[in-house]
């Protein structure tokens, strides 16, 4: 039978919060399968089921690479210490499994981590340009704090259409407003998909992405969106002047079902048409 409206919405809410949850108790080391399927207020084998489907992965193995990924940054920051303690706060038995799955991970085993670059998650800039790409599209207009609310309707309708391998675009004509901290602004925007692979489905507008030239932020993690600091950073690395014209956001990867220090933003700024002269290094088309 196929799902409703709420189930396959609240579906999705579960696994946010198992997601979430997760990230914010990688230090515990008792955290066990039955735990976050209590989270997810659901029996085990209809969480492994549901997580398995939408997030392509056990849930422990999200735990297990998670949980490498922390003990990495922790032995390149020299904040751990010993190894031996930091294989019992990752959940492992013995140091020697800690030492085997480490050195799966990364090539290295714990005791030479030191030689492990982490990578740089300050936002990566560069220039995009989008022509009109065709996108289906539901119209938001209403209160800042209930715009998620449009998504996932959006969200709803495709996948009940059928709709598969499709990424979420936002725009915001006026630019953008932080809903957490200015719930109760007044805001429009444009939840979007490119249309190219999706089936026509029925109460949904047909339109474009607005073409131009755009700043592009990708973010990778929780962020926080300093739109002033960004623009000066527009111009002080790429010569570009930010303008007036709407802001876009792009979600590569699906929000609720990825662990949040894995989740991908795009943020793009409209900025003034590339001069002639430039030798700025663009994209043509968008996702």
């Amino acid at each position: 039978m196929p799902q409703s409206r709420e189930q396959f919405l609240l579906a999705r809410r579960r696994l946010q919060t198992v997601m979430d949850f997760m990230a914010a108790h990688l230090d515990d080391e008792y955290l066990s399968l039955n735990d976050l399927a209590s989270v997810a207020h659901l029996s085990r084998s209809r969480f492994e089921r549901l997580y398995a489907t939408q997030v392509h992965e056990t849930p422990m193995a999200t735990l297990r690479r998670l949980r490498l990924l922390r003990a990495r940054d922790l032995l390149v920051a020299g904040s751990t210490p010993s190894v031996s303690d930091l294989a019992m706060q990752m959940g492992y038995g013995s140091i020697a499994a800690f030492s085997r799955a480490f050195s799966r991970q990364f090539g290295v085993p714990p005791t030479r981590a030191s030689a492990l670059v982490i990578p740089d998650r300050s936002p990566q800039l560069d220039i995009l340009n989008i022509g009109a790409v065709p996108v289906i599209s539901l119209p938001y207009a209403g209160r800042a704090a209930d715009v998620f609310h449009a998504g996932d309707e959006l969200t709803w309708r495709i996948a009940r259409a059928g709709g598969k391998h499709w990424r979420h675009w936002v725009v915001h004509p006026d630019g953008w407003v932080d809903p957490q901290r200015f719930p109760d602004t007044w805001v429009r925007m444009l939840h979007c998909v490119p249309s190219a692979t999706l089936p026509t489905i029925k109460g949904l507008d047909m339109t474009t992405l607005p073409p131009g030239s755009y700043a592009r932020f990708r973010f990778m993690g929780p962020h926080c969106a300093d739109i002033p600091a960004l623009t000066a950073r527009v111009t002080r690395d790429t010569g570009r002047e930010v303008i007036a014209g709407p802001m876009l956001r792009y979600f590569p990867n699906v929000p609720p079902f990825t662990p949040p220090s894995e989740r991908m933003t795009w943020l793009l700024l409209s900025v003034a048409p590339q001069d002639e002269h430039s030798d700025q290094v663009t994209s043509s088309t968008a996702p």
